[in-house]
This record gives C-alpha cells, structure tokens and sequence, in this order.
C-alpha cells in the first residue's frame, strides 16, 4: 500500500512538470523544504543548575500542496508533508522486541535503547508521508462549498479554528458571507451513533457572518460542540510479565464523556491611514459530564472488557471562557512599522468546579501573538504553557502586552523585535507544601530578537533570538533567565 502511495504521488510530480499544457492548467503546485536548527537553554525549568533542558539538534521538512482543476469552479485539493523529523532520529529495531520490553520493563514501561537503531539517513516510518489536507471546493457566484479533510477558522484568534473533516457552506449575498459548518471531530470506535459501548461521537456546529467593506470588515461567529466519546483521558496500570497479559491493577479505560460546549466571537479588522487594527472577543460556556465504571477487571484486556455498571456523572466540570485580543498596527513609510498587541483571558485556576477554554477544538494553526509574525509565526513559544490565553498553564488565564518594531531595512533584509510581558489573571498563590513550583506564576518577560534574509529568488534564511525571565510566588522555584537561538532555511516553490 505504501509502494502504491509514493508511485502515486511521484506520477503526480512528473505530470505537473513534464505533460502537455493541458495537463499543466489543470494541476498547479506549490509548497517549501525547510531545515531548521536548534539551541535553548533553561526554557523549560528555568533553572541554570539543572543542564537536562539544554536543547541542540536540527529537524526538516518537506511540503506539497496542490490543485487539480476538474471544471471551472470545481477542484480537489492536498497537501503533504514528507520527511518531517529530528535529524538523527532513531528507529525501532524490531516492534515485536519493543513491545516485548514494554512488558519486560513494567509497571515503569521503560524500553531499552538496544530496541531502536540509528536511521542511517532512511526516515523513521512515521516520517515518511502525513497526509495533511484532502478536500474538494465548489465555488459559484451565489455560494461555495468545501467537503475533506481542511483546515478552516472563524474570525483572528482561532477561537475557532481547526484543521479535521468539514462540510462548509459559504453564501455570499453583496459584501455579506455566511458560512454553515459541520465538523467531524470523532467517530468512536465505530460508525453506530446508538449507545454502543466506544462508538458515540464528538461533533461541532458553527454559524460565522462577515461584513466587508472597502475599509473594514466586521463578523460574528457562534458555535456548538457535542462530545459523548469514552477513553477520555484513558490510563491503565499493569504488573506482570511479558509471558501473561499483564494484570490490571487499575484502569479508566471505560470512562464516559457527556459534555457540551457553546462559543460566541465577535471581530473587527480595518484601515485607518496609518494605522491597521484588529480585536475579538470570545465568549465560552459548557460543561464535561464523566462517568466511570463502579467495578475493575484483572487480567483482561481493555479492548475485552464488557460493559458495566457504571457511576452516573460523577465527575462533572463547569467549562468557562471570557478572552481578548486587539492588535494596532502603526506604518511609519513602506519600511518600519510599531505593532502593538494586548490579550487578556480570564481565569479559573482557584475556581473549584471550573475549567479555563480558549477554543471550540484543537487548533492546527493556532494563536501566537508572541511570535514574530513574518519570520517564525507559530514554531516557537516563550513561556512553558505554549498557550497564548493560559501563560501559566494552570487555567489562570492572562493579560499581556507586546511591543514589535520592523524594519525592512533593504528588500532582502528584515528586522523585528519584540517585548512582552505577561501575567495571570487569576494568579495561584505560594501555600507551603500545598502548591509551590511553577504553578505559582506571577509574571513572565520575554525578549525577541529577528531577521530574515533573501539571499537568493525563493530562498531565505532566518534567525530568531529569545530571551525569558519569570517570577513565581513561590521563593524557592526557580527563575533563571532562558534563552534560544532558532535558524532556519528554506526554499518556497
């Protein structure tokens, strides 16, 4: 299967560049090769003492997208990542010894690097093709519509925004577009919506309304999540052999999801003279209903367990959400400009029965308002969490603000430079010997440093230098400064 794959795909290749004209108008092509190298000390811990955090490696990429133009309006659409992976990495030697270690080594599951063997420049098996988009579009004059495998979003701040299997419509009534969605997120273990054990579903719903005009644009979107799947959050401890199925000691395997999630967003982009300015605001309210079995089972499989009685909701999460984004952009001439970025979320880190949401699914593109946003937009995050609308990770939520300056300082040199600072809206306090460490957050700077170079048509290399300093409550947790230094060259075709 994988042979047919790659035949596949390499007849694709030659007939985008080789075939007639015909051929050529119906399929067009683009994507980019990257390499990137690595080096950070400190970013995860922020502790100078501790050297186990010191990153330094090199990993690439290789990415196809195209077109294949059926009919006029009509297309089918992929894209590809090949190759995506650590230079260097590892494989396994042989899957049977692995799980065979698996075993061998519980309840720590440790395997032993006798099991895995230098690529020897083949890529790991994982590594060879993602399949990232497969979709056709339908575009008329009165509507569009978009079916696969796509990565769609509403509004700025991918509140809602998610790259899984859509059905879109878009109307476009004047300078007004509507767009209806539905979103498979998980079937189960199975294609039966009945309360069948592991096969009821999670799904999404969206409503979003733009208005645009020749100086701004204003929108709103809504949306609705159902999620009834099991396995959420899944765990299972083993003790045993390798000769036996291990025994289980104690599981969740069975857990039970009834949850519900509704997420309202308003935003606005325009241009003012010298000024461009976008906000949005996100509004998000649900609940996660669990419910776990009243018995456990030993020396079965999880896959054989039956179903049993099980404890109605009992475990049961209020999901909450309140965040804000707003980003002005001054233009001083065709070369400098002074972004300027504030966000806030609110907080439920000391709110029992809540839980902080900052978004409708997972994101694939996600928010990264601290990231340079022409050089490294999405690769990098300064504060542990990664998670723009949570700094400390704990569902404080946050507020923040960050400065940029950029300066295209000849055609194929750019500069730009970022300060931030940010805290969490509601802050966990240091309580001795009841919550210390990095939970206690009270504020993180960083310091961003870039530039980009075009040093030949379709290539440039790029550099991003960060810098971080946090403050914890806690007077013990450690609050070294960290630092990272990320290259990266690629070609764009």
């Amino acid at each position: 299967m994988k042979r047919f794959f790659f035949i596949s795909l390499a007849l694709v290749l030659v007939a985008g560049f080789v075939v007639t004209a015909y051929a050529e108008d119906r399929l067009a092509l683009s994507g980019e090769y990257r390499v990137r190298g690595f080096y950070s000390e400190n970013l995860s811990d922020f502790n100078s003492d501790n050297d186990a955090d010191a990153l330094s490696y090199f990993d690439q990429r290789f990415r196809l997208g195209g077109t294949i133009t059926a009919a006029e309006g009509v297309t089918a659409n992929f894209r590809f990542d090949f190759g995506e992976e650590n230079w260097g990495s590892r494989q396994p030697k042989d899957l049977s010894a692995q799980a065979t270690a698996l075993f061998d080594n519980a309840p720590s599951g440790t395997v032993a690097i006798g099991s895995s063997v230098p690529s020897n420049g083949r890529p790991t098996e994982n590594a060879e093709l993602q399949i990232d988009r497969l979709y056709l579009r339908i575009e008329r004059d009165i509507a569009n519509f978009v079916a696969g495998q796509y990565d769609g979003a509403f509004g700025y701040v991918s509140a809602f925004e998610t790259q899984q299997k859509w059905l879109l419509l878009r109307v476009k009534p004047g300078p007004m577009f509507i767009d209806l969605a539905y979103i498979k997120l998980d079937e189960g273990t199975g294609t039966s919506d009945e309360e069948t054990l592991w096969t009821e579903d999670a799904d999404l719903y969206g409503l979003n309304a733009v208005y645009n005009s020749e100086k701004f644009n204003v929108g709103a979107f809504v949306g609705y999540k159902t999620d009834k799947t099991r396995n959420k959050g899944a765990s299972i401890k083993v003790a045993g052999s390798s000769t036996t199925f291990p025994s289980v000691t104690t599981s969740s395997f069975d857990k039970v999801m009834d949850s519900s999630l509704t997420g309202f967003g308003v935003y606005f982009g325009g241009s003012f003279g010298m000024v461009d300015v976008k906000a949005e605001f996100d509004y998000f309210d649900g609940e996660t209903k669990s419910s776990t079995p009243s018995s456990r089972y030993t020396g079965v499989p999880p896959v054989l367990a039956p179903a049993n009685p099980l404890v109605s909701n009992n475990d049961k999460v209020d999901q909450k959400g309140q965040q804000f984004w707003a980003s002005g952009t001054f233009k001083f001439g065709d070369a400098m400009s002074l972004p300027v970025q504030a966000w806030y979320a609110k907080g439920y880190a000391n709110k029992a029965g809540e839980t902080q949401v900052v978004e409708m699914a997972p994101a694939f593109g996600d928010f990264y308002p601290y990231n340079l946003s022409s050089i490294w937009n999405g690769d990098y995050a300064p504060f542990v969490s990664g998670e723009a609308f949570d700094v400390a990770g704990t569902g404080g939520g946050v507020m923040a603000l960050a400065v940029n300056f950029n300066w295209q300082l000849m055609e194929e040199h750019l500069l730009e430079f970022q300060a931030g600072y940010a805290m969490p809206e509601d802050d966990i306090k240091y309580k001795a010997g009841v919550t210390t460490g990095a939970q206690t957050m009270d504020s993180f700077t960083w310091l961003t440093a870039g530039w980009q170079y075009n040093f030949v048509p379709a290539a440039d290399f790029s550099a991003v230098l960060l810098y971080d300093v946090p403050s914890y409550d806690d007077p013990n947790q450690k609050d070294d400064g960290g630092y990272g230094l990320y290259t990266k060259i690629r070609v764009k075709f």
